[in-house]
């Protein structure tokens, strides 16, 4: 959500958490989300992404919806992605993002923040091994090896927001002011 050394994997691992209580609870992931949160402008930036991204709509099988929030140096950031899982690998369909950092000095270098923000979070839900879904089966360990670490495989590089085009609000949600 944030690019930094903590936030990317930090915040990432705490929202994934948040994920797994509120399906704990047998509680929708985004109330639960905003019964919990404190700050008014986190709330505002999910609300905006949760009607904006339709959150909760009907999804095709091996598609699906996630959304995660987060606040940071008096700004707030959320979050609403889309991913297909149908193919060889994950493709990220959709992305909404809101954020309210305040009055920018610079709102195109806030955007691509944002927008890099977005990139670290799905290389560190993808690539990165933070998690291990059922499409990213474990490395088979090498027959001819018999000791010391596993050899590290090569991961490939692409853009998995190819033709993704993130909705960014030009309004703040909270103040409503740009």
């Amino acid at each position: 959500m944030g690019r930094s050394v903590y936030t990317g994997t930090g915040r990432t691992a705490e929202e994934i958490m948040m994920d797994e209580i509120a399906a704990a609870l047998h509680r929708d992931p985004v109330q639960f989300r905003l019964d919990t949160l404190k700050e008014e402008k986190a709330k505002a930036c999910l609300r905006w992404v949760r009607d904006t991204g339709s959150w909760g709509r009907s999804m095709v099988a091996g598609t699906a919806q996630g959304v995660a929030v987060n606040t940071e140096h008096r700004s707030a950031v959320a979050c609403l992605v889309e991913i297909d899982l149908r193919g060889t690998e994950p493709r990220v369909t959709k992305a909404v993002l809101a954020f309210d950092a305040g009055i920018p000095m610079n709102p195109s270098g806030l955007e691509q923040q944002m927008l890099g923000g977005l990139n670290d979070g799905i290389s560190a839900t993808s690539r990165a091994g933070l998690v291990r879904p059922a499409w990213r089966p474990r490395p088979a360990p090498s027959p001819t090896r018999t000791r010391g670490p596993p050899t590290p495989t090569r991961a490939t590089s692409r853009s998995t927001t190819k033709g993704a085009r993130p909705c960014l609000p030009t309004r703040s949600p909270s103040t409503g002011s740009r």
